[in-house]
């Protein structure tokens, strides 16, 4: 039997997010939903910058509905397919080896068929961001449609309501949360942006790659072999803590606080290479932003949580992994 996979989901969602039509017009998206302009985008306002968070939020909770309902709908309609059929993996697996196909040659045209809903008369503001939201769900198939269609496929396989819905809240959450660290920082993103730019097409082959393997996968009946892996490192990782709970606590605390050591690196670099006023101090002021201080913050307290073992991250990956039946 497949067994629908959670982190599948989430990983396609995020490549819907770096196909070659929604990762270029990402600062259009973001300034069309936020209603500023494009050097407002790039500006440090911290009320600004807060203003444009809500309103990209609330345009992923658009599109996060619309993606949910398709997952309730299809996997209420594949609970009257027959479970463990062979047919069924065999023409799922073939489905998704066609839509992956199809995402590096680009040869269904009708995928390509997108229907867009009038913006003009929409009301601004965080509700007109809501509604383009449910548009962007609804409406833009060339761009989500491979990923999505395959995520679909699979909640149907599924059978199970609460699964199809959680699949598709997964792979929302894969294209929403690009949206909206872009929106939190997108000066950095926007930089970053120009350097993947040239690397769409590799980035496109590859997504297509990942589509057909997951095909095959289901086509073999061998989708759980990655649930398999999952389950066995979360058991792996168990197993340590009962026998010597320091051993993950030094892990996870490693992990956490190798982010808060570059994110400081990255500041001590930025005020060394900023240069110095007429009076001989540093610059520190316009470098040290609210919200990068807070992953720094964010960051640098979950290495101590891990080291300290008041957050026992390996017990909370072996809790999730066997309540989503991975």
């Amino acid at each position: 039997m497949v067994t629908p996979n959670p982190v599948i989901a989430f990983f396609a969602g995020l490549a819907s997010f770096l196909s070659p039509c929604i990762f270029p017009l990402i600062p259009s998206y973001l300034s069309f939903v936020s209603g500023v302009s494009f050097d407002e985008l790039k500006a440090e306002d911290l009320k600004k910058r807060f203003n444009i968070f809500i309103q990209t939020l609330l345009f992923v909770a658009g599109f996060t509905v619309v993606f949910m309902l398709f997952g309730v709908l299809t996997s209420g309609i594949g609970a009257i397919l027959p479970r463990n059929s062979i047919v069924v993996n065999v023409i799922s697996g073939a489905i998704i080896i066609v839509f992956g196909l199809h995402f590096i040659f680009d040869f269904l045209k009708f995928l390509n068929i997108e229907k867009k809903f009038s913006t003009k008369k929409m009301p601004t503001g965080k509700i007109g961001a809501f509604l383009l939201g449910i548009a962007f769900g609804a409406g833009w198939t060339p761009c989500t449609g491979p990923f999505l269609g395959s995520i679909i496929t699979l909640a149907s396989i599924s059978g199970e309501v609460a699964e199809g819905f959680f699949l598709l809240a997964c792979y929302s959450l894969g294209l929403g949360i690009p949206f909206l660290l872009a929106g939190l920082f997108f000066s950095i993103f926007f930089k970053y942006m120009q350097r993947i730019k040239p690397h769409l097409k590799k980035i496109k082959i590859a997504g297509g790659i990942f589509l057909v393997l997951i095909g095959v996968l289901i086509l073999v009946d061998r989708l759980n072999i990655i649930n398999e892996f999952i389950f066995q490192f979360s058991n792996t990782l168990q197993s340590i803590n009962l026998r010597d709970p320091w051993i993950n606590r030094l892990i996870f605390g490693v992990f956490f606080g190798i982010f808060a050591v570059l994110i400081l690196a990255f500041y001590i670099i930025r005020i060394l290479k900023s240069g110095k006023t007429e009076e001989g101090t540093y610059i520190i002021g316009s470098l040290i932003r609210p919200v990068r201080m807070a992953f720094l913050l964010f960051f640098l307290v979950l290495s101590i949580l891990s080291f300290t073992g008041v957050l026992d991250f390996a017990s909370l990956i072996y809790s999730w992994a066997n309540s989503t039946k991975i």
